[in-house]
């Protein structure tokens, strides 16, 4: 009986994965097509995957810590409006909120 494993490199897959996937892949194809594995050449993929990876997962902390410091402002703008509700502070969280979601569209092309 023969095992038949899928190729699983698509457009859903997400980058953080991707390398390790591809070298999936690599692995099935040859298994389908009876070639024998290069030792050297598959860690050399694995490592450059790694290296991949580790680029996609700062990009997501990076994103992620931009977001939070957003965030963080805006909660603190609005803290200060419940503290002192004057139209200055309503005015002032307003272009707060409306400057940090242009910011935000910017940065992600949205």
């Amino acid at each position: 009986m023969t095992i038949e494993f899928e190729m699983l490199d698509n457009p859903k897959v997400p980058p953080t994965i991707k390398p390790m996937i591809k070298i999936h892949d690599l692995l099935v194809q040859g298994w389908r097509e009876d070639k024998e594995v290069q030792l050297p050449k598959l860690i050399s993929k694995i490592e450059k995957g790694i290296k991949e990876q580790i680029i996609q997962m700062v990009k997501i902390e990076d994103h992620t810590q931009y977001l939070s410091i957003k965030l963080v402002e805006n909660l603190n703008a609005i803290r200060n409006l419940i503290d002192e509700p004057t139209d200055d502070m309503r005015q002032s969280l307003i272009d707060l909120l409306d400057k940090s979601c242009t910011a935000l569209e910017n940065k992600y092309n949205k």
